[in-house]
């Protein structure tokens, strides 16, 4: 449950990254490089959401909104044989436009990485170094 609960957070980063185009909002206040917009969950390991994990758990969807003010809202609903679990959180992010990175702070699980791409609107979590899964959200 806990490698389920890394990926749906996972997910929310990707979602988050991919939120922005390049000309939107491309840096905030003190020349910050800042992503904005809406991330939805598109694919787990190359699978269409929803998505059903060998345990029976499913992610149903996976939303990461990022503000020009480097602040994320991520909301993820999953079901499965424990019930369906709704998560919200909020935090605060840090994007490098240069590096293609995205790191979220103030997730349950700690900090999420996330590769962002395609004129930054997609975003890749990668949890396969620890078995986890691949998941990717789009704007």
């Amino acid at each position: 449950m806990k490698r389920f609960a890394t990926m749906v957070l996972t997910a929310g980063l990707l979602v988050g990254m991919g939120a922005c185009s390049t000309g939107d909002n491309p840096t905030g206040p003190g020349g910050v490089d800042v992503l904005s917009g809406t991330f939805n969950l598109s694919t787990v390991d190359g699978h269409p959401a929803p998505y059903t994990f060998p345990d029976g758990n499913v992610i149903n969807t996976y939303t990461i909104v990022l503000r020009t003010d480097a602040t994320f809202h991520l909301t993820i609903t999953t079901g499965g044989p424990g019930g369906d679990i709704n998560k919200v959180s909020d935090g605060t992010y840090v994007y490098s436009r240069s590096a293609g990175t995205l790191v979220m702070d103030g997730q349950p699980l700690g900090v999420l990485h996330a590769a962002v791409s395609g004129a930054e609107g997609t975003l890749t979590l990668d949890q396969n170094d620890s078995g986890g899964y691949v998941v990717v959200l789009k704007k």
